[in-house]
């Protein structure tokens, strides 16, 4: 099923702190790979009688964790120049995506989206530039709407 006429969404914002929580969770996603491991090998020293190596560690884990929330102000800031915790809008067409916000309109077409992830609650879109769109499931007015545009990004 294609798009025939525009859909549009609600209009709709992000929160920062939302948005913290987005990142927080897709870093979670990338990072659990090593984090485990290094927390089952801090235990073993703390039980083996390395207390200082598990100490130094946590140390480690702590300054990876300011440097982690220092980054993600940085983007929140950054965000926050661009107008992302503004109300906006999405709208689809047949052949692009058009983002309205309250600094203007951006087009982008569907041959630059990389990767959709549907989520009960949203709908993320990554780009080519490591950018992503967050849609949340509320904005759309119907869930046929919804189908119709996973259809249509999934053929494109």
């Amino acid at each position: 099923m294609e798009i025939s006429e525009k859909i549009l969404t609600r209009t709709f914002h992000l929160e920062p702190k939302q948005y913290v929580r987005l990142l927080l969770r897709q870093k979670w996603r990338k990072s659990i790979w090593w984090l485990w491991p290094l927390l089952l090998l801090m235990a073993i020293n703390a039980f083996t009688g390395y207390l200082w190596v598990s100490g130094l560690l946590l140390l480690g884990l702590l300054i990876y964790a300011i440097y982690i929330v220092l980054e993600y102000r940085h983007y929140v800031q950054s965000r926050k120049n661009q107008a992302l915790f503004a109300p906006q809008t999405f709208q689809f067409t047949k052949d692009y995506l058009l983002q309205i916000t309250g600094q203007g309109e951006a087009s982008i077409a569907y041959e630059s989206i990389q990767k959709v992830e549907k989520r009960p609650d949203h709908l993320k879109l990554h780009l080519q530039d490591k950018t992503w769109l967050y849609i949340p499931a509320e904005a759309f007015r119907k869930k046929e709407d919804l189908l119709t545009i996973l259809d249509t990004l999934d053929q494109k």
